[in-house]
């Protein structure tokens, strides 16, 4: 069974991505910031916000990371969009991620590829 990484809400976090035995491809990596992105005027509180994140964030997991993985596969066009969750959004972006090529980082003895875009994700609870 695979396991999603938990992504934490107001944190950037590094996705590996491993080759697939079938594939020729290089093993990559991205970065992904998830942050709460609930309007200021939402009737919802900061502790309700981090409730619903809670009881979400296994598939919230899931589905970022399958995003990301395709991204690296095939990539989207550079224009934002929501998925629409249960009772939540994710507000999806993907910027440039220059810095991405100067961390230099590895996969055992294998170099990694970093992605030439990062991930911005804005967390919206749905009133």
């Amino acid at each position: 069974m695979e396991v999603a990484p938990r992504f934490r809400l107001g944190e950037s976090a590094l996705l590996f991505v491993p080759i697939e035995k079938s594939q020729t491809e290089t093993p990559h990596v991205t970065s992904i910031y998830l942050y709460d992105a609930t309007a200021p005027s939402s009737t919802r509180t900061k502790e309700q916000v981090t409730a619903k994140y809670a009881l979400e964030k296994q598939v919230i997991g899931e589905i970022l990371t399958k995003l990301a993985i395709q991204n690296i596969r095939q990539p989207f066009p550079p224009l934002p969009f929501v998925v629409h969750g249960n009772g939540y959004e994710l507000h999806c972006a993907l910027k440039p991620w220059p810095y991405g090529e100067k961390l230099g980082l590895g996969w055992g003895k294998m170099e990694l590829q970093a992605s030439e875009e990062k991930w911005q994700v804005g967390f919206v609870v749905k009133d």
